[in-house]
């Protein structure tokens, strides 16, 4: 009897430790080290300078008509705009959006 509520006990203890940080604020390492994590499905990509057969480098996405659709599709959407708007980025410097596997967007921009 005695070990089943001491066993109890400590997977509540665990449990709760457990939960405890996942719970608390995101802390200034953990920003720091893996970016700001905003859990709206929204995963945005700086476009870097790169070599230019790279899909990163500005010179892939920097077709007008491929810009403009873009930045169509985010001023039709209010939870891209929202998205957007929490990173601190312009509807102007949106390059590309894509859905990805998971369903999610991810939004290059420069």
């Amino acid at each position: 009897m005695k070990r089943n509520l001491l066993a109890a006990a400590i997977g509540i203890l665990m449990g709760a430790s457990i939960a405890g940080p996942t719970n608390a604020g995101q802390s200034d390492v953990s920003v720091f080290l893996f970016g700001r994590i905003y859990n709206d499905g929204v995963t945005a990509i700086s476009v870097s300078e790169g070599r230019s057969e790279d899909e990163r480098h500005p010179s892939y996405y920097l077709i007008p008509v491929r810009m403009r659709i873009a930045q169509q599709i985010v001023m039709g959407d209010p939870s891209l705009l929202d998205a957007l708007e929490r990173r601190q980025i312009a509807v102007h410097n949106v390059l590309w959006v894509q859905t990805a596997a998971n369903g999610g967007k991810v939004i290059y921009y420069r």
